[in-house]
């Protein structure tokens, strides 16, 4: 006879795919009138909040894009499953916190997420960390200057969500936007330091900073944009460190 896991685990499986279909509706229903704003966002059509549209919606698209590749191989796309969670129940957490005006909706969008997670075929060892034995020298060097940087500027993000008032404050532009800088250092570490799906945490990484390097770079004068000088230097970082990460770890 077959025993209780074997029978159990063709439905979890199934349940797993339905919650991630359900998941990635549900998310872009509720985003979609601002998933645009990654594009729309170069034509200025923003104004002065054109780096919270570029970048936000930019790395929602990244993050429904790591739940998409859960129907291909799930079990090796584990930091691809983690982010969508990770960032909608931060920033549903803060935006409690600070009284932002999507604070519920954020909220519920999280406790949808953690559904896939929960079961996810690779169960718990989605949250283990199993280390890369020796991580290149000069990776991990480009990888810290480029987490520091994005630390620290997550660090003033945040800090402004709590002092300033404004619309940006009420709807949690700060806030979100730190969180996303925050997520560059963080998957930029997993790209680096976790063995198992490597590829996705770099190219998110780079990804999303190479957008907040080049829309500062065009809005040097918009709120939170980092400058030409700025935006340029984290663009070049973007591009060297997932170029840098593909030629060690791609080996």
């Amino acid at each position: 006879m077959p025993s209780e896991t074997d029978t159990t685990a063709p439905i979890r499986r199934y349940a797993f795919y339905v919650a991630v279909a359900v998941t990635i509706a549900l998310v872009g229903v509720s985003l979609g009138q601002f998933l645009p704003n990654a594009i729309s966002g170069w034509t200025g059509s923003l104004g002065d909040r054109s780096i919270f549209g570029l970048v936000l919606m930019a790395g929602s698209w990244t993050a429904l894009f790591g739940m998409a590749v859960q129907f291909y191989r799930p079990t090796e796309r584990v930091n691809a499953i983690l982010l969508l969670p990770v960032v909608t129940v931060l920033s549903g957490v803060i935006g409690f916190a600070t009284g932002t005006i999507f604070a519920v909706e954020t909220l519920l969008i999280a406790a949808i997420t953690l559904v896939p997670l929960v079961l996810h075929p690779a169960g718990r060892s989605v949250l283990r960390f199993d280390r890369v034995g020796s991580p290149n020298r000069l990776l991990v060097g480009l990888y810290a200057i480029g987490a520091i940087f994005m630390i620290v500027y997550s660090g003033q993000e945040f800090v402004k969500q709590f002092t300033l008032t404004g619309e940006d404050v009420l709807r949690g532009h700060y806030s979100d936007l730190a969180i996303w800088a925050f997520s560059i250092a963080v998957w930029g570490g997993l790209a680096v330091f976790r063995r198992r799906d490597w590829r996705f945490a770099a190219w998110m990484s780079g990804f999303v900073a190479l957008y907040l390097g080049v829309s500062s770079a065009a809005f040097p004068d918009a709120t939170s944009s980092l400058g030409l000088a700025g935006g340029v230097s984290v663009a070049a970082w973007a591009v060297a460190f997932v170029a840098m990460t593909e030629r060690v770890r791609g080996r």
